[in-house]
């Protein structure tokens, strides 16, 4: 639906748009109407913007200048795929007044040699106050705009708010928002909201009010000022510091400064939203007000958290309570979360906060909380409150409230990892009791230490051996095309202009692995906005054929015909006047099967060795013999008896999209922009496919964007070809006629979580003679990055159809700035060897990510000791069978696979040895 004239102002720049959809982004207009498109998009969009945010903020403040720490901080819980983010980080902390210059790796602002003095003087000044950002213009200020499609709302008091939820028509469907950044993570606000109401400006809901009994916090505050006002508290109550702590840690700077308090919370109490703030609020006995009707109710937020009834469009969630606690020596207060990345943009397994207030050892009061388990909502395990409280501490007691703990954390149907979840809870428990009974003073009583969030957390350094034999090849330069690219001037392919009439497309993918497809239909039957067609292999032209690639497998299908070969398998193109029509058209297809009288699917390697499916092996797959490798094995000094060896798959996880431009062209021609990595391929299936010559096709390939072999020989020509395939059914022109390797980790393994944190890594890697340092570098630290993914996070698993379960990032986790080595050092040797070579040239892209190996073998060797430690704990003495060092490390080695590994019940049998003298 279209909108209304929109004025605006960008940088005091003043646009006007004519009919503008009302859900356009910043973002999308900035792309469509000016000339700097940005990688924003796909990968950029984030990184920077934050640490301008932070050095901008910091020039009008006392703080003081950008710590490394809080610039490495600035991009936690972005995602890149393809620097490995120690350039990034460098180019963050190149900002902070406390950077070690040396600290900087490979930098292009001076020469090899300089002496710091001139370093540091080669450094461009920045002075963030040059760029202020600018004002709200006062051509705006009096500016109301309503968008045809959506009613947006603003009240300015709570009477106003109540007014309208009084006056809201029964029959639309209305959402209070404050950033609405819920939408990001459940996606189903389209064709269920038609009137949005943003209570961000009325004062009764974003006030903050601190007096000597606590805190009150208005729902609407986001979580980045309930973080500030926190630590405010925390000076004089140290609660309020620990929570600020963990608040920090939950999604990243931008989700926190755009959502509130009150959508967190409403959220986990009507969606079961995985709160972390829900868990914090419970152990510190917080209560929530109510607005319903014109009357204000105060209920404890284990109430509100537990009602069956949720809010509805009349009922307000208004403000949350904290209350004060008196800072003794007997209070003690600690949260904990166990993520796969420990600050960004990732939800916790489970988390938990404790309050307890001790005499000696003996528990006078507790409010433990559990949330993210797979519960319904986060909880107080009243129960082993009530056990604990007015107990002496002891390991007997412990081991007793562990096993009481066991019964109420019960994960849902459908959570992963059940056992794992009840053994963080478990674990998290421990911690925080177990200092009391040992008497090692290891409790901080809710202090945080004020230098725990200075510490950067990662520290790296580079070195190239170089060689002046073919200068100038060989010196570290900057790409060619990386100011246009960091301008946002770069034209990617989605940037080029598009002709009049111009249609966009979208597949449609079978959700049936081996199946017979009857037909193809829309929900309901009705076809949706914008639609032109559904192309099927049926609309190829005769004299084509129905090819989407071709590789050393052999070609491969645009469209499945009769049968699907998979799940996921393309079988049908929705054609719209849109993107956004056609990704909304192909979310609502719906495609009929008959899987009758068909043999079951393969769908593991053992059901194909099992029915002698095998694929031809290329002879370019073939190793080369080196040597009789029979008679090597017998003369060895160990052979392998039996041996099982497993690997997952991964994601090529590229954030910029795979596209294709087509434009016909006379003489039954056709221009074809793709961002392709192989585009000799996507020419070759343009035409066998079209049945027209390939002298007939043009392929023009500006900037791929990532692609790390996902955009080259078989998903990027079938995508390529399809926007072809509709080109040609749909418009018809007027006129129409790796040698040397060496490599250390160094891993800590946490056996209450499962975590492994790199703490160190060493690469040195034989580039033969380096045609470019700067580039070889960063091919290294992202190659042996996203090996890291590989080996320790990023879990690919399917369903009993053969579909991937995991579909976006909030499921699919790949490493992150604070997931990466703590120290991170690479050095590129420059040796002549192989002068067969392009100038003794070798690549630098692909082997060092087998690299990451060091890291889950590291692991392995961590989590042996651990199981060796183990055996120290069992109570009888003759039964340590030392054959359960010996284990299997899966990949990816994720933190419930270490956890299960390290033991599931390793607190108990500590306990136990313990209760047993050991």
């Amino acid at each position: 639906m279209e909108g209304k004239d929109l004025e605006f102002a960008v940088n005091g720049e003043r646009f006007k748009v004519n009919s503008v959809d009302p859900s356009t982004t910043l973002l999308d207009f900035l792309r469509l109407h000016t000339p700097f498109k940005s990688v924003k998009l796909g990968c950029g969009e984030g990184k920077l913007f934050f640490s301008y945010f932070l050095l901008y903020s910091l020039s009008n403040s006392s703080a003081g200048g950008l710590t490394v720490s809080e610039a490495e901080k600035s991009i936690a819980g972005n995602l890149c795929r393809c620097t490995g983010y120690r350039p990034i980080v460098d180019a963050c902390k190149s900002f902070a007044a406390d950077v070690d210059i040396e600290d900087l790796g490979l930098n292009s602002f001076w020469k090899k040699g300089d002496s710091k003095e001139a370093m540091l003087k080669s450094l461009p000044p920045y002075n963030p106050k040059d760029h202020l950002v600018t004002t709200f213009p006062e051509f705006l200020k009096k500016n109301v705009h309503n968008g045809l499609g959506y009613r947006w709302t603003t009240p300015f008091s709570l009477t106003e708010l109540h007014n309208i939820l009084e006056s809201a028509n029964a029959g639309g469907s209305l959402k209070l928002v404050v950033g609405n950044t819920g939408t990001g993570y459940y996606k189903d606000d389209e064709g269920r909201v038609d009137r949005y109401v943003d209570i961000s400006r009325v004062p009764e809901i974003t006030m903050i009010k601190r007096d000597e009994n606590g805190i009150e916090i208005g729902a609407a505050v986001t979580i980045s000022n309930v973080i500030d006002a926190l630590k405010e508290e925390g000076k004089s109550f140290a609660i309020f510091k620990k929570m600020a702590a963990h608040m920090e840690k939950i999604g990243n700077r931008s989700i926190r400064n755009s959502g509130s308090i009150g959508g967190n919370l409403v959220m986990a109490q009507s969606r079961k939203f995985p709160s972390d703030i829900a868990t914090l609020l419970l152990a510190a006995d917080a209560s929530v007000y109510v607005f319903n009707g014109g009357i204000i109710k105060k209920v404890k937020l284990h109430e509100f958290l537990d009602s069956t009834r949720v809010l509805d469009t009349k009922q307000v969630l208004l403000k949350v309570e904290i209350p004060a606690w008196t800072d003794d020596a007997g209070l003690l207060f600690e949260t904990y979360r166990a993520a796969p990345r420990s600050i960004g943009n990732a939800l916790p397994y489970v988390n938990a906060a404790f309050f307890a207030r001790v005499s000696r050892q003996m528990v006078d009061e507790c409010l433990l909380a559990f949330g993210s388990y797979g519960g319904d909502h986060s909880i107080r395990a009243t129960e082993v409150e009530r056990f604990l409280t007015g107990k002496l501490l002891s390991h007997s007691v412990l081991y007793e409230a562990m096993c009481l703990l066991r019964g109420v954390i019960v994960p849902g149907k459908g959570t992963s990892y059940p056992e794992y979840r009840k053994a963080l809870a478990v674990g998290f428990l421990f911690e925080f009791f177990s200092p009391l009974i040992d008497d090692n003073n290891g409790h901080s009583n809710g202090r945080v230490d004020p230098t725990e969030s200075l510490l950067p957390f990662l520290s790296s350094s580079q070195q190239v051996v170089e060689s002046d034999e073919f200068q100038p090849v060989g010196e570290a330069v900057i790409k060619a095309g990386a100011a246009i690219q960091a301008s946002g001037e770069a034209v990617f392919v989605d940037d080029i202009p598009t002709l009049p009439d111009c249609l966009h497309g979208a597949f449609i993918y079978s959700t049936e692995p081996l199946a017979k497809i009857k037909s193809i239909s829309f929900s309901e039957n009705v076809t949706p906005a914008g639609v032109f067609a559904v192309l099927t292999f049926k609309d190829i032209p005769i004299q084509g054929q129905n090819i989407g690639s071709k590789t050393v497998f052999g070609p491969g299908p645009l469209f499945a015909e009769e049968l699907t070969r998979c799940a996921g398998q393309r079988i049908a193109l929705v054609v719209a006047d849109t993107q956004k029509h056609a990704d909304r058209a192909a979310k609502l297809a719906v495609a009929e099967y008959d899987v009758n009288n068909l043999e079951e699917p393969i769908l593991t390697v053992e059901d194909a060795v099992k029915r002698s499916s095998f694929f031809d092996v290329h002879p370019m797959f073939y190793p080369e013999p080196v040597g009789d490798v029979l008679e090597g094995m017998k003369e060895a000094d160990r052979k392998i008896l039996v041996a099982e060896f497993r690997l997952g798959s991964q994601y090529f996880f590229y954030m910029e999209p795979q596209t294709a431009l087509a434009l016909p062209d006379e003489d039954n021609c056709v221009k074809v922009f793709s961002s392709s990595q192989a585009p000799e391929y996507v020419h070759s299936v343009i035409a066998t496919c079209l049945g027209i010559p390939e002298h007939n096709v043009r392929v023009i390939t500006r900037r791929v964007g990532g692609g790390f072999g996902g955009k080259a020989i078989k998903s990027m020509p079938a995508y390529a070809q399809s926007v072809n395939l509709s080109a040609s059914a749909l418009y018809t022109p007027e006129f129409s006629s790796m040698e040397y390797l060496n490599y250390g980790v160094g891993v800590e393994v946490d056996v209450l979580t499962g975590k492994t944190e790199i703490l160190r890594s060493d690469i040195i890697y034989d580039c033969g003679k380096s045609l470019n340092p700067a580039v070889d570098l960063g091919q290294v630290e992202g190659a042996f990055v996203q090996g890291i993914g590989f080996f320790m996070m990023e879990e690919y698993t399917t369903d009993e159809k053969g579909l991937v379960v995991q579909q976006g990032t909030w499921d699919y986790k790949i490493p992150t700035v604070d997931t990466i080595p703590k120290q991170f050092n690479v050095e590129i040797l420059n040796t002549g060897h192989h002068k067969n070579r392009v100038l003794s040239s070798k690549a630098s892209g692909e082997p060092p990510l087998l690299l990451a190996a060091s890291v889950h073998c590291a692991t392995r060797s961590a989590i042996r000791e651990a199981r060796k430690q183990s055996l120290s704990w069992n109570c009888n003495d003759g039964n340590r069978d030392v054959s359960g060092v010996d284990f299997e490390l899966p990949v990816p080695a994720t933190m419930p696979v270490v956890k299960g590994l390290c033991g599931l019940y390793s607190v108990e049998k500590y306990l136990e040895g313990k209760i047993c003298g050991k």
